[in-house]
């Protein structure tokens, strides 16, 4: 009774309690439930099994939910754009999506249970404990980027976005992560596009279509003066608007809207006010649409390199020490001068003037005297003429004037009159007394030529003419008088004189070898001393003496001098010093020279190694009685040398017959080999072509340190020239030797 009527005190609250209860009560007393009581149970219970099974139901799609969420969170978590991972406390991988794994280029299972620094790039690893600790002391969750080794052994760049939780007691980390190599190899080239935006130095303006400024470098504020604060949201005008730009700026503008590029040079408006010499480049960039979006100008200041140019370019068409207009000016300038007086039907007259005595000058009182001298001459010759007219320097002592619209022949008299009395007044320098006088040829248009090159010709004629009759004098050209008539007509008078007043020496220009050293010999060189006192080349005289005849005198005087000077210098010295001698073709065919020789050789006592004769290479081209003549010399035991090879045009394939011991490589190929590409190649292929044949190789007008440097490298043997020795008289080449 007393557990009924604890029952009773508690009613059942369901129909599962209900239901317990009646059965309680029947088997605690045996008593028989009534059948309505049964009844009722048995509704109960049926009851009971329907909700049973309901919930069962309610259950099972509780499962199915769960689990289908639980595939949901699983793909999610895998095939989610990032990768995430959890680590424990001691940096073991303990889950991984497979976004992750995929970032690491893993299968995930390989991931799962390694430790994540096995990972890491040498370096991290510290790195990313400092990231561990400090996310264990906080809730935050912290960012880190680190470098990960995947697995094809390429380096990854991850951002990690990681927080610190507690599982079962401890502490795990949970990260996501996502893989920022190429956004920072991108943010790096974007800053290194930066460095060099700033850094170079070319000014670099960028404009919005519009031509609005927007952006601006360094070198741009530099180059103009302007900070880009200031220069912001202006129109490029700004900076390239001169007015007389500004049309040729709009029509480029309008250009530059329809896209493409443009190059130029422009000027550029400083900040100052002043303005620069620039040369750019304006190009426009096009948005995924193709349209404009933005135009870009980058400009170098070009105002030294045009100052440079300017330079050198006055200093090709100027003399260096007068500063007058040079040769190319002047030709140029006549031309031009030529075209306006046809057009004008004006008359314009050219002096050709040339100082007396300027080489004596130079030669006694120095160079520095002479420069004195022909400073002093273009300075005053410039004050004196009218602006619309010109002075130049040919070089020495030539200068030439050009007068520009003159009346009359008459009055290019009187100004050729009044220029040689400028030039006669004395000049002092250095305590000296300088005083010269001049000579002036005067060619006229019209009248003597139409064009520049044949006027320059009667100028040249006209002064020859003038010193001829007596110098400090000017003389017009004449039609019947040519250049060449002129020298002719003094040449042969002059020689004819100096042959019988004895006005003619051998000069001696010695020879270097470059094997040893030493002296190799020297070449005779035939000079004249005039009525004036002025020494002269042979190279003046030789030409006009071949047409008269004159050049058999001159080589008989020459070789007969040459034993002579070998005979005094047989008595002096034990080592006999080689005299080269020039023989012109007119020579070297004469009958009996190989015999004459012998006679020389007899009569001053010397044997045939003191001389040596030199002909040139077209001399070569002389038949068989020619080549006869060389070998019974060769038989003498004259040595025979080809002077000015390359000049002329003798057989390369006769070369090798040729009873020859020595080349000589002309001048005009050794003045620039060190420096031009085609010069050099003649010059090795003759040295080479010498060589095989077995002959010794001098190079002449050896005159810098550079030519001789590279005639050396090449294994020429011998060089003669200004660089080693000048032309010596017997008594200086005496000195020399002693």
């Amino acid at each position: 009774m007393a557990n009924v009527t604890k029952n009773q005190g508690n009613p059942p609250s369901t129909r599962k309690d209900k239901l317990h209860s009646s059965l309680d009560r029947l088997q605690q007393d045996g008593t028989p439930l009534d059948p309505g009581a049964v009844k009722a149970l048995m509704h109960d219970v049926q009851v009971y099994q329907v909700e049973l099974e309901v919930q069962n139901q309610d259950l099972i799609e509780a499962q199915q939910e769960l689990e289908e969420a639980r595939d949901r969170y699983a793909s999610l978590y895998d095939f989610a754009p990032n990768g995430y991972l959890t680590t424990n406390e001691r940096g073991v991988i303990t889950r991984i999506n497979l976004t992750g794994a995929h970032i690491l280029g893993y299968e995930r299972d390989a991931l799962v249970g390694i430790p994540l620094n096995a990972l890491m790039e040498n370096g991290q690893t510290r790195k990313y404990l400092l990231h561990i600790n400090q996310l264990a002391a906080t809730d935050e969750p912290l960012e880190l980027d680190l470098k990960i080794r995947c697995r094809d052994k390429s380096t990854k760049v991850l951002r990690l976005h990681s927080y610190c939780s507690h599982e079962h007691g401890e502490q795990v980390f949970h990260t996501a992560f996502q893989d920022v190599t190429e956004e920072q190899e991108t943010e790096e080239q974007l800053r290194q596009a930066a460095r060099v935006f700033e850094s170079t130095l070319e000014a670099i303006v960028i404009t919005d279509e519009a031509f609005r400024i927007t952006k601006t470098n360094h070198a741009f504020t530099r180059i103009t003066g302007y900070p880009e604060e200031q220069i912001l949201g202006k129109d490029l005008s700004l900076v390239v608007g001169k007015e007389r730009q500004s049309g040729r700026l709009n029509r480029l503008q309008q250009d530059m809207r329809q896209g493409g590029d443009w190059q130029g040079e422009f000027e550029v408006a400083r900040s100052d006010g002043s303005t620069l010499s620039a040369w750019g480049t304006l190009s426009t960039a096009q948005n995924p649409s193709e349209q404009p979006s933005h135009h870009v100008l980058v400009f170098s200041d070009i105002s030294s390199l045009k100052e440079a140019y300017s330079k050198l370019d006055h200093l090709a068409h100027h003399d260096a020490l007068t500063g007058l207009p040079n040769r190319l000016f002047l030709s140029a300038s006549l031309d031009q001068a030529l075209k306006r007086a046809r057009r004008h039907q004006s008359k314009l007259a050219l002096f050709f003037i040339d100082l007396d005595h300027f080489k004596t000058i130079n030669d006694t009182l120095g160079h520095s005297s002479g420069d004195h001298l022909l400073s002093v001459v273009a300075d005053r010759l410039k004050g004196f003429v009218r602006e619309e007219d010109l002075v130049a320097r040919l070089g020495g002592d030539e200068f030439v004037v050009l007068l520009n619209d003159i009346d009359s022949p008459e009055s290019a008299g009187i100004v050729a009159e009044k220029i040689l009395g400028l030039i006669n007044q004395p000049v002092q320098f250095n305590d000296e007394t300088l005083v010269t006088g001049a000579s002036i040829g005067i060619s006229l248009y019209p009248g003597d030529a139409e064009n520049g090159e044949d006027l320059t010709k009667a100028a040249d004629a006209a002064l020859y003419r003038a010193k001829q009759e007596g110098r400090n004098h000017h003389s017009f050209y004449t039609p019947e008088l040519t250049q060449q008539a002129q020298q002719r007509l003094g040449l042969e008078q002059g020689l004819r004189r100096a042959l019988s007043r004895d006005q003619l020496q051998l000069f001696y220009q010695p020879q270097q070898s470059l094997i040893g050293n030493g002296m190799s010999g020297v070449e005779g060189l035939l000079r004249w001393q005039n009525d004036e006192h002025r020494l002269v080349a042979a190279k003046e005289f030789i030409p006009t003496a071949e047409k008269s005849y004159l050049v058999n005198d001159l080589d008989d005087y020459a070789l007969r001098t040459a034993c002579a000077q070998a005979a005094t210098w047989k008595a002096l010295y034990s080592q006999p010093i080689r005299i080269s001698v020039n023989l012109s073709p007119r020579s070297l065919f004469k009958p009996g020279l190989a015999e004459t020789m012998k006679q020389l050789f007899d009569e001053f006592d010397i044997g045939p190694e003191w001389i040596e004769l030199e002909v040139t290479e077209s001399a070569l081209q002389g038949g068989e009685a020619f080549m006869t003549e060389l070998t019974e010399l060769k038989a003498l035991g004259v040595t025979l040398a080809i002077d000015d090879f390359g000049t002329g045009h003798s057989c390369l394939a006769s070369l090798k017959t040729l009873p020859v011991d020595r080349l000589k490589i002309d001048q005009t190929f050794i003045t620039n080999a060190p420096f031009n590409r085609q010069d050099a190649a003649i010059v090795r292929a003759i040295i080479a072509l010498g060589h095989s044949l077995g002959l010794t190789v001098i190079a002449e007008g050896v005159e810098t340190q550079s030519q001789r440097d590279f005639l050396l490298r090449e294994h020429c043997d011998e060089i003669q020239g200004y660089f080693y020795h000048r032309p010596l008289s017997a008594a200086q080449m005496l000195a020399l030797v002693s």
